[in-house]
């Protein structure tokens, strides 16, 4: 199974706004309600999805050998 990347902008609506003008094209974003609305619009006026699934994200900061957190992450999928 082959995944889409998607960049994470956790609660933060500019992140997530700043990601999307820039060309990202997938974002995750967990807002307010209303801020959700409007990053989804801002989502599909940029021809963008926001992306909505419950998959645990995987985090690098702090990782020691980010390839081989990767390739256990992508083994668990």
């Amino acid at each position: 199974m082959l995944s889409t990347a998607s960049l994470d902008c956790a609660d933060a609506p500019g992140y997530a706004m700043a990601a999307l003008r820039r060309g990202a094209g997938m974002i995750r974003f967990r807002g307010t309600r209303t801020a959700r609305e409007k990053v989804a619009q801002l989502a599909d006026a940029h021809g963008a999805v926001l992306d909505m699934s419950r998959a645990v994200p995987l985090d690098l900061s702090g990782i020691s050998d980010p390839e081989r957190a990767c390739f256990g992450w992508l083994g668990r999928r």
